[in-house]
């Protein structure tokens, strides 16, 4: 089921007696996997699982949801500023749905690909066993400081900051636990973050934002940073950078992220003309076939415009596009629209640590 059709499913737009059965089944097993994750929970409470503090400070970046919340360019935000302050970070994460072929330390998926492009001096290594690839960093590349990529859930490997990301554009996840919704835990589990991150806030209104910073005081205190994902040009997959004032028309747009709703929404605010027919919506981490890619091409082609996708799709496409159709992707960074002070306080607060 593609990204589209899955929020259609849950959010109840899909009105069909086929849908209606479907979400009636998801909604039986939601308690199945509410008693697992509280169970995990618990465990962790009373410290029946074990969980290991490494030699320097840990901090996690994380979300609440399934789905694209923004992570990967908040982890690029934090470890910059992590250097800012004379340190050396190095991140760990599991490395979900990596490239074929490629095991342990030395995997890769789009994210690491991504993040070598976007903070390439700072030592990246995935593995299910977040504690060792950890300890790995810091005996082999001398990392002070570990920024945990994904690590909310990941509870075994003890974090001194915890930073939680909602997405404004669908904060709740729909309001029920996987498989209903999108919700990883629980909502009471905010009260385990230090810092929530709400992204995307320059997609709702103010009133709407006001009624999430209102739910979310049910559940944490914790202070509370806005940051919006901004575009600020385009580059092609041999790395050249075009200006954002060059907008492409009429182009084939594909991605396979998290939220695909949202970076359509990016692009038709910058001007560029998405039409339905060119739109292509691929599962999260999507690795591109040889096939698919001949056929995005060909379309390409046909119509006699380019390719446009995400960073996080491009760097896997590198060395694997013809000569003779252009593609870019939309460069976005991380901007804080307010509450940096809390995040400088919090990442200050580990410089004794």
């Amino acid at each position: 089921m593609n990204p589209r059709d899955l929020d259609a499913l849950l959010s109840g737009e899909r009105q069909t007696f086929a849908a209606a059965m479907l979400r009636l089944l998801l909604s039986f097993l939601e308690p199945f996997y509410t008693i697992a994750v509280t169970t995990i929970r618990l465990l962790y409470n009373l410290r029946l699982f074990q969980v290991v503090r490494v030699s320097v400070p840990v901090i996690s970046v994380g979300n609440i949801t399934t789905g694209g919340t923004g992570k990967t360019p908040v982890v690029a935000l934090v470890t910059q500023l992590l250097q800012e302050g004379g340190y050396r970070p190095g991140i760990a994460s599991r490395g979900y749905r990596t490239l074929s072929g490629e095991t342990g330390s030395e995997m890769a998926n789009d994210e690491k690909l991504l993040l070598h492009q976007l903070c390439p001096e700072v030592p990246h290594l995935q593995d299910r066993d977040r504690v060792r690839v950890a300890r790995e960093l810091i005996r082999e590349f001398g990392c002070d400081r570990i920024v945990l990529d994904d690590g909310f859930q990941h509870r075994r490997l003890a974090r001194d900051l915890d930073l939680v990301l909602i997405d404004a554009t669908n904060p709740l996840g729909y309001g029920h636990l996987l498989p209903r919704g999108l919700l990883r835990e629980p909502l009471t589990s905010l009260g385990r973050a230090d810092l929530l991150v709400i992204t995307r806030v320059d997609q709702v209104t103010l009133e709407e934002l006001a009624g999430i910073q209102e739910t979310l005081r049910v559940f944490s205190r914790a202070p509370i940073v806005e940051m919006r994902f901004e575009a600020v040009g385009w580059i092609d997959p041999q790395g050249q950078r075009a200006d954002l004032a060059e907008i492409p028309e009429d182009p084939v747009v594909f991605c396979g992220i998290g939220n695909p709703g949202n970076f359509r929404r990016q692009l038709e605010h910058l001007g560029v003309r998405v039409r339905e027919e060119r739109w292509r919506a691929f599962p999260d981490h999507h690795h591109y076939t040889e096939t698919e890619i001949a056929e995005l091409c060909r379309e390409a082609r046909a119509s006699g415009c380019i390719l446009l996708t995400t960073q996080k799709d491009l760097v896997k496409l590198a060395g694997r596009m013809p000569a003779d159709v252009e593609c870019r992707a939309l460069r976005i960074e991380a901007v804080i629209q307010s509450g940096q002070e809390h995040l400088r306080q919090q990442l200050e607060r580990l410089r004794s640590a």
